[in-house]
């Protein structure tokens, strides 16, 4: 079985500056009457996660149904060209390329958000949490988020016949640390984008 070597990088505030559902879903309030109508129904479960009543998936499914899906793949296209990632990330990207790692991005962001970002940034794989093929607005498993990235990661694996290594890791949160565990090199990105070797402090 073919053994790839990755570097493996979260998405929001590792590669990017902010959570790319809640600025998609504010650029969508400045675009579609939708999104302003079940605006208060937003509002009431982010009260209810807030108080610890929901689960932020729970939230998550509310926040990405009060999108507009006819247009979603028009309104991402749009929304990403005003969007830039961190500016590292391009010459990284490309000594990850030269030292012959296949590029991972898992993200807890829905994988229909980040899909447009494929051909932009050119990472190998894409990993996020799931949506419905039919209606991409709705969840269809579990955020990937923690000890979940490592359950897609080797789902991903799995299905394309490969073992992994982890050669590095990318991420700005400690949640991430059952991947970053497995990785030879570990690096953090704090809110100013300028990472370091080490574990994130939070």
């Amino acid at each position: 079985m073919k053994i790839v070597n990755l570097a493996i990088y979260d998405f929001d505030g590792t590669l990017y500056p902010g959570d790319t559902l809640k600025k998609f879903w504010i650029w969508s309030l400045k675009h579609h009457v939708k999104t302003w109508f079940l605006f208060p129904q937003v509002f009431v479960f982010l009260k209810l996660y807030i108080f610890g009543v929901i689960s932020k998936d729970v939230l998550k499914q509310k926040v990405m149904l009060s999108l507009k899906e006819s247009t979603l793949k028009k309104d991402l296209k749009a929304f990403w060209q005003t969007q830039k990632p961190f500016s590292w990330v391009k010459k990284q990207f490309e000594s990850d390329r030269k030292k012959g790692y296949t590029i991972v991005c898992i993200s807890a962001s829905p994988e229909v958000l980040l899909q447009p970002l494929t051909q932009k940034l050119k990472w190998d794989v894409l990993i996020g949490s799931p949506t419905e093929k039919k209606s991409p607005l709705k969840l269809s498993g579990k955020s990937a988020r923690g000890e979940q990235k490592i359950v897609y990661l080797n789902a991903w694996a799995k299905k394309n016949k490969v073992t992994y290594k982890v050669i590095s890791m990318f991420s700005d949160r400690l949640v991430d640390k059952p991947l970053l565990d497995l990785a030879e090199e570990k690096y953090a990105v704090p809110k100013d984008g300028r990472f370091y070797a080490g574990l994130p402090r939070k």
